[in-house]
């Protein structure tokens, strides 16, 4: 039985994401953010009249989210839970969480049409369109990817202090609400950031830069930018690209480059963080290989190796290339235009 055990949780797995999104969605961590309730506290707060109700409980103390008193039966949040997953956290990420299970599980289901190479319908080829089709998509793909580089963005001024300090100004291509432009001017206060991406995120970043200090509002500012179609902003000591060219084709993540490249004096930078796989020893960055595996599945994307990447930027014309761990998974990426 001790070699079925890891088929079983794989096997389990699509069910313990969809218990853990349902917990989200019913806000049973929020309401827990406060301390520890009982039972029928939870159920009735919740809105959960299933008969069963404390399976789902019972479910989520066994994986790990909740914890339950024995003596007194009563629920709370886990360590991790209460700092990730409660909505008043400044550490709150549940909306990642959310989104993979709503949409990507679904974009999951058509894995092995993908791997068999037969058309799937919507996958992602254009952004404008995207937007376009619903007003609502830049603001929940903005808080979206807020949630996915919460932790990145903190850790870019912190691990690459040196680098920040010997630069002045920046553009982030594809940078969405600008939150990592915003979280780099907080911390290196002598940056200069300009938020690029398609004119219909800009209602989303004057509403994350609306309550900032204006020490701050004042170095940073947003440009519209179709990167498909247009240049990049010139005279920038860094641009950087943040999980943007895992969405495209090895070709358009060559043309992104090359356009940065284009862009940059000689001696001037471009940074690009995401992440890296390691087809050597694939159990050292298993979570990467799973986001390639799901870039293939809602777009045309894949994530790369170091080497990969290494070439990429050395064919467009860069030098002294240094890759940085930024946290368990992503990399920053630094290159020098010759």
């Amino acid at each position: 039985m001790a070699l079925f055990k890891p088929l079983s949780d794989i096997g389990h797995g699509l069910w313990k994401a969809q218990i853990f999104t349902s917990a989200l969605d019913l806000k049973i961590f929020d309401f827990l953010g406060n301390g520890e309730k009982s039972e029928d506290e939870i159920l009735e707060s919740c809105g959960i009249k299933n008969h069963r109700g404390r399976d789902f409980l019972n479910s989520l103390v066994a994986m790990d989210l909740l914890n339950k008193d024995p003596a007194s039966g009563k629920y709370s949040n886990s360590e991790s839970t209460q700092m990730f997953l409660v909505q008043s956290s400044p550490d709150y990420t549940g909306l990642f969480f959310q989104f993979r299970g709503r949409v990507e599980g679904n974009d999951f289901a058509h894995l092995t049409q993908v791997l068999k190479g037969e058309n799937v319908k919507n996958k992602l080829t254009d952004f404008n369109a995207a937007y376009d089709a619903d007003p609502n998509t830049p603001k929940f793909f903005g808080d979206y990817m807020k949630s996915c580089i919460t932790f990145v963005s903190q850790l870019l001024p912190q691990r690459l202090d040196q680098f920040w300090k010997s630069v002045t100004t920046f553009t982030d291509i594809g940078g969405g609400t600008g939150y990592a432009t915003i979280e780099l001017c907080k911390a290196q206060t002598h940056l200069i950031g300009t938020n690029t991406d398609l004119g219909q995120c800009k209602p989303v970043y004057d509403e994350y830069t609306s309550a900032l200090d204006e020490s701050v509002k004042s170095r940073v500012n947003f440009k519209s930018l179709d990167f498909f179609k247009e240049e990049f902003p010139k005279g920038q000591d860094v641009i950087m690209m943040g999980n943007v060219i895992h969405d495209w084709s090895d070709e358009v993540k060559f043309m992104l480059i090359k356009k940065a490249h284009d862009a940059l004096e000689s001696g001037k930078h471009i940074l690009i963080y995401d992440f890296l796989i390691d087809e050597k020893n694939p159990k050292n960055t298993l979570d990467n290989f799973l986001i390639s595996v799901h870039m293939q599945t809602i777009a045309t994307g894949n994530q790369f190796t170091s080497e990969e990447i290494t070439k990429y930027l050395t064919d467009a014309g860069f030098k002294d290339i240094q890759i940085v761990k930024l946290d368990y998974n992503e990399s920053a990426i630094i290159g020098t235009k010759i």
